[in-house]
């Protein structure tokens, strides 16, 4: 059952509120909002983020994307080496974008890096659960990339945080690059491609400009949540940054990529 268009248009509105009245902006210099308040308004916008993930569904019910590269359904991808066989991106400025965890869940799923299949991610000999509010984004890879330890990364493919309506874990789409959110994550390089559905309700967003005109507060809420889900200091949001940048950091880790 999805939500009532006025549980969504009353969602909506209240980001759009929340955001006018905030006067602080994600960037390198910025000092960290007191925890109390990240928590409080994450615990907040969590209840608009599950609305408005229905809300996404309502208006695009279809749950892989057309359009180049060739979308790859769930079902279909669970046999295909995610991480080698999929090309990055496209001529027309698409990225590929393998969903490892689905908006509105917290089982941490991720590629394995010899088989290129998803599997589920093991702590202390147990499947790890985010302990935090659910992912409240789409969040995965760009195939045949690698952030190299040499180069200050983390060893792992390129993440990308999908923003649209929620997709299967293990969907493989075309999605647009608008930019990128710079992080650090335990001293390691951590950026994530900053990417948007070319259906659903940021169909019209070509940057981050536009995302914050049309969405305003959602990349806020994007950056709160990444900034505090491990706790407090462990994961630094540095910045957001232009689809330029983002296509500089794609290029590298395209670059340091071996089959």
């Amino acid at each position: 059952m999805y939500p009532s268009r006025a549980l969504c248009a009353s969602s909506q509105a209240y980001l759009h509120a929340r955001s006018a009245g905030s006067a602080k902006s994600v960037t390198s210099g910025s000092p960290f909002l007191p925890e109390i308040f990240i928590l409080f308004r994450l615990a907040t916008s969590a209840v608009v983020a599950a609305a408005l993930s229905g809300c996404y569904v309502e208006r695009a019910s279809d749950a892989t994307l057309d359009g180049p590269p060739a979308a790859i359904n769930a079902e279909a991808a669970a046999d295909i080496d995610l991480l080698r066989t999929p090309l990055p991106s496209d001529r027309a400025g698409n990225i590929t974008v393998v969903v490892e965890i689905p908006a509105g869940t917290n089982d941490k799923w991720e590629v394995n890096k010899t088989t290129g299949r998803l599997e589920l991610e093991q702590q202390d000999g147990r499947p790890r659960v985010v302990a935090f509010l659910p992912y409240p984004v789409n969040y995965g890879f760009t195939p045949r990339t690698l952030m190299s330890r040499e180069a200050g990364g983390d060893g792992d493919p390129l993440d990308v945080i999908l923003l649209g309506p929620a997709l299967p874990r293990g969907t493989v789409t075309s999605a647009r690059l608008v930019g990128v959110l710079r992080m650090s994550d335990g001293g390691e390089a951590d950026d994530k491609l900053i990417a948007v559905s070319p259906d659903g309700p940021f169909a019209r967003v070509q940057s981050l400009d536009d995302m914050r005109a049309m969405h305003p507060g959602a990349l806020e809420l994007v950056a709160d949540w990444f900034r505090a889900y491990k706790g407090p200091v462990i994961v630094q949001v540095l910045e957001y940054a232009d689809r330029a940048a983002a296509l500089r950091i794609l290029d590298s880790a395209t670059a340091a990529f071996t089959p």
